[in-house]
């Protein structure tokens, strides 16, 4: 917070309550970050990417699927996709999973993170907001705000980058890490789940 202005100089209050004073000029020069809008909606975005081994991505068959149908959040979506195999049938054809639409480790794991994270009752939903909080929020959700993205983004040589993008529904700056914290945690407990091998 900004508690004292001049010509010469700014102070500016800290969240641990230490004092930093910056050339007034430097306001205008650099760049800074204004966190009054998420102050003021109780939102906070989480953006968080993990690096998965590369190798460790394949295509996956009816057995695997059936195995990993046992997810309840995945129970749904895994079911349509055996009926697609089924319909027709899990051929033996090494080029079978190049042929057909088969599905990956990968993508069954960014969708499982997706359906964790919805249910999250900290992660803001823009699909279960009440009317309430519509109205105290309607200033900061267009577009992405409120949107929940698990995605890839581009590798590096650490892996490919699998993306964590929401709002948590809480900006106190504890309830944020701890949101963080958990969301990383089971990414890494479960990665390994779907034969995925995760890059420290």
């Amino acid at each position: 917070k900004i508690i004292e202005i001049n010509l010469i100089s700014v102070k500016i209050l800290n969240f641990d309550k230490t004092i930093v004073t910056i050339p007034t000029y430097s306001l205008i020069s650099e760049g800074f970050m204004n966190r009054q809008e998420m102050l003021n909606s109780d939102l906070r975005r989480i953006k968080q990417v993990i690096r998965i081994d590369p190798e460790s991505i394949k295509h996956i068959g009816l057995a695997e699927l059936e195995r990993l149908q046992q997810i309840k959040l995945l129970e749904g979506y895994i079911g349509k996709k055996i009926n697609e195999l089924n319909q027709k049938g899990d051929s033996e054809n090494e080029f079978a999973s190049l042929n057909d639409q088969y599905a990956t480790n990968l993508g069954l794991f960014r969708k499982y993170m997706l359906k964790y994270i919805e249910k999250n009752p900290m992660i803001f939903n823009i699909k279960n907001k009440t009317n309430k909080s519509r109205r105290n929020r309607q200033n900061i959700i267009d577009g992405k705000e409120g949107e929940i993205l698990v995605r890839i983004i581009e590798g590096t040589k650490e892996g490919v980058g699998l993306e964590i993008y929401c709002f948590s529904n809480s900006s106190d700056w504890r309830t944020y890490e701890y949101l963080i914290a958990k969301l990383l945690e089971h990414m890494y407990a479960t990665a390994h789940h779907f034969d995925l091998k995760v890059n420290c």
